[in-house]
C-alpha cells in the first residue's frame, strides 16, 4: 500500500508517489535496505498474541482492488499499524485522521478502514511486495502522537507518510521505552543492542510491554493472470489425430 491519495471523495489509492520531500527514504543507515528497518522490530518473547489479516486469503491484489486490514489483540493496548511500499516508502495507517484513538479493547477486530466508513483504500502503482506491521503496546508512544507526526507533512487523506528517521524513532521507543531515537549513524538493531547491554533488566521488562506482527501482501498489474485452481482436475489429453488406428 503506498502513499494514500484521494482520487474521489472517500477513495484512497495505494502505490502513488510520495507527497512530501521529507518522506523520501533517508540515505543512512536503514534506507540502504528499506525492509531492514521493519524486520528488525521483533519481540522474541511476546506475552500475548496479536494477529493481522487482509480481506483476501491469497493476500494478492490487482490495480484498483480495495484493501481492508483487520487487527486483533488478545490484550487491550495501543495500536500502531505501518505499511512499507515496494519502493521503501513508509506510511502510518493507524492511528489516522479518522481513527485517532490508539487504545483498542482486547479480542476485538479493528478494521482499517472501518467497515462502516466511506473511505476506500485501493491499489495503485507501483506494484510488488508490501509489508504491513501491526504493533500493540501497553503504553502509548510519546513519539507517536498523531498531531505531532502530521506537522509539516504535505498529504491528502487520513494517513500519514513517515520519514525513515521518524519511523526508526517510533520503533526505538517501542522496543526500549526511550524517546531519543538512538544514534542516527547506527541501525535500529545496533541501537537496541546497545541499550540491551547497558540496561539488561529494563530491556527484559520492556519486552513484556509490546508485540509486533508482520504481514506481506502482493500487488500486481491488471493484466496479471489469476492463479490456476490447483484443486481442479486436469482434462484428459486429446488423442493424437495423426496416429493411425490399429486394425
Amino acid at each position: 500500500m503506498k502513499r494514500l491519495i484521494p482520487v474521489v471523495c472517500g477513495v484512497f489509492v495505494l502505490g502513488l508517489a510520495a507527497l512530501a520531500a521529507d518522506t523520501k527514504p533517508d540515505p543512512k543507515p536503514d534506507a540502504k535496505v528499506p525492509k531492514q528497518l521493519f524486520v528488525q522490530v521483533v519481540n522474541p518473547t511476546p506475552t500475548w498474541k496479536v494477529s493481522v489479516e487482509v480481506d483476501r486469503k491469497d493476500k494478492t491484489y490487482k490495480l484498483g482492488d480495495a484493501v481492508q486490514i483487520r487487527v486483533r489483540s488478545e490484550r487491550e493496548g495501543h495500536l500502531y499499524v505501518f505499511n512499507l511500499d515496494p519502493d521503501g516508502s513508509i506510511t502510518l495507517l493507524y492511528p489516522n485522521d479518522t481513527q485517532k484513538e490508539t487504545m483498542i479493547p482486547a479480542n476485538t477486530d479493528i478494521m482499517i478502514p472501518p467497515a462502516n466508513s466511506k473511505d476506500r483504500i485501493s491499489v495503485g502503482e507501483p506494484v510488488g511486495k508490501e509489508l504491513i506491521k501491526a504493533v500493540v503496546t501497553t503504553k502509548p508512544l510519546v513519539t507517536g502522537k498523531l498531531e505531532e507526526l502530521n506537522k509539516g507533512i504535505k498529504k491528502s487523506g487520513p494517513y500519514t507518510p513517515l520519514a525513515m528517521t521518524t519511523a526508526k524513532r517510533l520503533f526505538y521507543e517501542t522496543m526500549t521505552g526511550q524517546q531519543s531515537g538512538g544514534n542516527p549513524n547506527q541501525t535500529l538493531q545496533e541501537d537496541v543492542t546497545n541499550y540491551q547491554q547497558q540496561s539488561p533488566e529494563q530491556y527484559k521488562e520492556k519486552q513484556r510491554e509490546w508485540v509486533a506482527v508482520d504481514l506481506e501482501i502482493t500487488t500486481v498489474g491488471k493484466g496479471t493472470p489469476d492463479k490456476p485452481d490447483q484443486d481442479k482436475p486436469k482434462p484428459p489429453d486429446k488423442p493424437n489425430q495423426d496416429t493411425p488406428k490399429k486394425p
